[in-house]
């Protein structure tokens, strides 16, 4: 299974310096199933909004560090901005989004059962996945291949960075889920990853997962 090579995934983008993970897997996750639903206006969508206008509250950091529910619950009430029409600034500043032009609709989103079995058979009915990782020292200095991460599932690695799992397969008899990132393109395999499946629930892939539904 690999939404990528079916055409629904878009290319990776770079969040710099601000920690905007959460804001890029959700776009991310967004774009994908908007080319899935032959939605081909909304592929580049505003991180920046979500970065401006989410309430503050419980789970919103900016560039600190974001959980996926409050800037979920923001697109279930506020239809998304193109990038073009709202760039990316790698900081937080005021919500500029009245008045804008919106071209996507989010109608809900599901927080998914931990477990592997549960991400993969939401993967193969429903479509790409929001997901919360460990991001160790060797996810950093990834550049190709299975990622097997030696330092990513102790009770003090806590989920500090946001990805989405696009696919997952074999390779030469071991499992991998497909993850894309927001590092940009020269950054793994042209944005993207592979991280070992089936061993574990390596780096906490299957922890903290999210579906969304758009219109």
């Amino acid at each position: 299974m690999d939404w990528k090579k079916d055409g629904f995934v878009t290319p990776a983008k770079n969040q710099g310096g601000c920690a905007s993970c959460v804001p890029f897997s959700i776009s991310a996750a967004i774009e994908s199933h908007n080319l899935k639903n032959g939605n081909n206006a909304s592929s580049d969508l505003a991180e920046q909004q979500l970065l401006d206008c989410t309430p503050d509250g419980s789970g919103v950091y900016r560039c600190k560090g974001n959980n996926y529910e409050p800037m979920l619950k923001y697109l279930v009430d506020n239809n998304q901005i193109s990038e073009t029409d709202y760039p990316y600034e790698e900081q937080k500043k005021e919500c500029r989004a009245f008045g804008k032009r919106t071209v996507s609709k989010v109608t809900g989103f599901t927080r998914l059962t931990p477990g592997e079995e549960h991400l993969q058979r939401a993967m193969a009915t429903h479509g790409p996945v929001m997901v919360g990782i460990h991001a160790g020292w060797d996810f950093f200095g990834y550049y190709g291949g299975i990622l097997t991460s030696s330092n990513c599932n102790g009770k003090n690695n806590p989920m500090n960075h946001a990805v989405l799992v696009i696919g997952y397969g074999s390779e030469n008899g071991e499992d991998f889920w497909l993850l894309k990132n927001s590092y940009g393109e020269r950054w793994g395999e042209d944005g993207f990853f592979k991280l070992k499946r089936n061993a574990g629930n390596m780096c906490k892939v299957a922890d903290y997962t999210f579906t969304v539904n758009v219109a």
